[in-house]
Formats: structure tokens, sequence, C-alpha cells
């Protein structure tokens, strides 16, 4: 047996209980052939916050580190460290005018 196959199969009544409802989520009733599809961790979205602070240099290194994981992640971890830095250098140079003429 496959580690997605149930180890008893439940039938549940019309009209069941709660309880039997939770049977059928612990231990799912399969029907026919079903392939094994092994999971894959997804890396953590705290990723997203490093980018945001870290900018396009820590969004290169975590594209590099997530790329083969999750590679629709890698990209918006790019997109999140381009607005970063953008956002950064907007509040910079506000900043270094607003003290250069204070």
């Amino acid at each position: 047996m496959g580690p997605f196959e149930p180890q008893t199969r439940v039938r549940i009544p019309a009209g069941a209980p709660v309880l039997s409802l939770i049977n059928s989520i612990q231990y799912p009733i399969c029907v026919g052939n079903m392939e094994q599809v092994e999971a894959k961790p997804r890396p953590t979205l705290w990723w997203y916050a490093l980018c945001l602070l870290g900018g396009p240099i820590v969004a290169a290194l975590g594209y590099i580190a997530v790329k083969d994981e999750d590679p629709e992640m890698a990209n918006g971890l790019i997109k999140v460290g381009i607005v970063s830095f953008a956002i950064w250098l907007v509040v910079g140079v506000f900043t270094l005018l607003t003290a250069m003429y204070a």
C-alpha cells in the first residue's frame, strides 16, 4: 500500500453525524485506480518579506533559491524586489531633498 491509500474504508450513511464526516476526511474513499502524486513542499512566504526589506539583491538570491521548487513564486520575488527598490529609491530621494532644503 502506498502512502496515499487509506488503511480502512469508511462508508458514510445518509444523514451521518459529524464524527463520520471527520472519519471520511482521515480515511478518504478511493474509487478506481488513483495515480499517486508526490507532494512537493512549497517555499515559505517569508521570502516576500525579505525581498521587501532587501530589494533586488535579496530578490535575486531568493529567485536562485526558489526557482526549482516554485517558478511562479520565483518570478513574483523578482517583481516584489523591483517594486521595493523603486519605493526605497523614491523615499530616499524625497528624504534627501527634504534634508537639503530644510
